[in-house]
């Protein structure tokens, strides 16, 4: 949990997301800035964080988890680790050509169907 400053604090609310506050020094948990005075945000007495977000899931209140990287940067470093294995391991990078498998077509033949009339 990353404290926050009050000029901070001020402008990620201003961003929509939700903030709890603090006394400096105290060691109670951070409080809904509704508990607090309007010049919390005026002077250094006071320490911010951010709201923890939640998701519900049936019947199940989860904490959001804080996302470090990107769906993108993974990738990208699971494609440089692939090489590097390959490379290390005495493989080549270089494109190897397939030929495509042979594809068999049943051909399905459907009875005749006669009507007599009798």
């Amino acid at each position: 949990m990353d404290i926050l400053n009050a000029k901070q604090a001020f402008e990620t609310m201003s961003s929509g997301q939700a903030v709890l506050c603090r006394a400096v020094g105290q060691l109670l948990d951070f409080g809904e800035l509704s508990q607090f005075p309007a010049t919390v945000f005026f002077g250094a007495d006071y320490e911010f964080c951010l709201a923890p977000r939640f998701m519900t899931i049936g019947q199940l209140d989860l904490e959001v988890p804080e996302c470090i990287q990107g769906f993108d940067d993974l990738i990208d470093d699971a494609i440089a680790h692939a090489r590097a294995f390959i490379t290390l391991n005495g493989g080549s990078l270089d494109p190897i050509e397939v030929e495509a498998p042979a594809v068999e077509v049943e051909t399905v033949v459907e009875p005749e169907v006669t009507t007599e009339l009798a």
